[in-house]
């Protein structure tokens, strides 16, 4: 039987499942997210571990779609044994964002290169346009996808389209805010770290604190940035460390999952070779693989 190609780079999960790539299936992590997740839920983990492809598979799950035509990705998939299926798939809008390109070399930078990555997420809901009533509102969303908005704009952004896909929906949507951290290290870096502070503090609460028109928020990051108290305001957020068993397999392969990768690729005489290279991670007390290193050792 041929093997299937490897997904190296590749963190869409509709480009996965549509192109026939090797998937280890991790869409339990969907119900966990329900079911043991919080109101708000930040995921701290290492580089490499699948966050953005996670985040992505939210995304096609309850995303609210004409004609619900993201439900065939999830066919055979573990997730469909899931009590609650139904019930959530395909029953929300989603907002999707990643700061994992936001390095700036200043404060402005930054701006105008989340300004392109809002700017994408905005044209996506395009459809929204023609039935905004308030004209300062539809004066906001154009300017956001001209990337022409005022740094305050900016601050609100997904505040502002919440608000528009709860009204035109008729339900909420999930927000999922990939690697929220990257431009805060690079700031640090590049001395505009109090200014950045600053901007993320309002940035994150407008849409995560006290917000009725959001169903979900799932956040992830390198590490919790917790000395400068950017999540002071959301006192409904779950932090799933490593260190928590809840989450801990949902990001990385187990064991079990590297060991049978290796024998679909004819490499299982090496199963020990590979634990000695590349084990050592620790998620809530189970081995954990990094899933870029075994697809490269592939």
């Amino acid at each position: 039987m041929d093997r299937k190609k490897l997904p190296i780079g590749i963190s869409d999960y509709r480009k996965l499942i549509e192109e026939d790539y090797y998937y280890v299936d991790k869409t339990d992590f969907i119900r966990q997210v329900i079911e043991e997740g919080s109101l708000i839920t930040l995921l701290p983990r290492p580089r490499r571990f699948g966050k953005t492809l996670n985040l992505s598979t939210l995304r096609y799950f309850f995303e609210k779609t004409e004609g619900n035509i993201f439900r065939p990705l999830f066919n055979g998939k573990s997730i469909e044994g899931w009590k609650d299926f139904e019930k959530y798939q395909g029953k929300y809008p989603v907002i999707m964002v990643t700061l994992k390109d936001c390095k700036g070399d200043t404060f402005e930078e930054m701006l105008l290169l989340l300004a392109r990555e809002l700017q994408s997420e905005f044209i996506r809901h395009d459809y929204l346009r023609e039935h905004i009533q308030q004209a300062d509102y539809l004066d906001q969303f154009v300017r956001l996808q001209n990337r022409k908005a005022t740094p305050d704009e900016i601050t609100g952004s997904l505040r502002l389209l919440s608000e528009l896909l709860t009204v035109y929906w008729g339900t909420p949507p999930l927000v999922l805010l990939d690697e929220y951290d990257t431009p805060i290290h690079v700031a640090f870096d590049k001395g505009y770290y109090d200014r950045m502070i600053g901007f993320m503090r309002n940035f994150m609460s407008l849409v995560f604190k006290d917000n009725t028109d959001i169903f979900r928020g799932v956040i992830t990051g390198i590490l919790r940035v917790s000395k400068e108290s950017i999540f002071s305001g959301l006192n409904n957020i779950d932090v799933d460390t490593i260190l928590e068993q809840s989450m801990c397999s949902s990001f990385g392969f187990t064991q079990e999952e590297t060991d049978r990768m290796l024998s679909d690729y004819s490499m299982g005489n090496q199963k020990e070779e590979v634990k000695q290279w590349y084990d050592g991670y620790l998620f809530g007390g189970q081995t954990i693989y990094n899933p870029s290193g075994l697809c490269y050792l592939l």
